[in-house]
């Protein structure tokens, strides 16, 4: 019950001061195209963060394709790196370093193609939802 009479009674003491209809329009006309400039900054934002992801995955590519026929025109017999170790398993990685380099990059392409994939996604998402919010208003 307190807390409808304190409501009440901060509603009865509120008194809008009335301006013209012509102050009204320009005020809402200046926060409507405020608005709409921040609208068109965030889609110009997208539309640079998408062509970004798109040239950062065909750069991944071409990377890759450079990267991959470096390595399988390499010789057999010549290993990547070398332990001077004469264990098992360091010598073991140096006979098929070439093998394993081609593994290890695979998987960081996989990964980088998976994440460049989940940024776009994201992006086109949010353009979407922002086109059916304004279906919306």
């Amino acid at each position: 019950m307190t807390e409808d009479k304190l409501f009440e009674d901060l509603f009865s003491k509120y008194k809008p001061e009335m301006n013209s209809d012509d102050e009204f329009m320009a005020a809402l006309s200046k926060k409507l195209a405020a608005v709409e400039f921040v609208k068109q900054y965030y889609e110009k934002e997208v539309r640079l963060y998408r062509r970004f992801v798109v040239v950062a995955a065909m750069c991944g590519v071409v990377i890759g394709m450079i990267f991959y026929h470096w390595l399988l025109s390499l010789p057999d017999n010549v290993p990547l790196f070398s332990f001077g170790i004469q264990t098992q398993l360091f010598v073991f990685i140096e006979q098929n370093s070439k093998y394993i380099m081609l593994v290890l990059f695979s998987i960081f392409m996989v990964v980088m193609y998976i994440l460049i994939f989940n940024i776009y996604s994201h992006l086109s998402d949010t353009c979407r939802h922002k086109q059916f919010q304004s279906l919306i208003e």
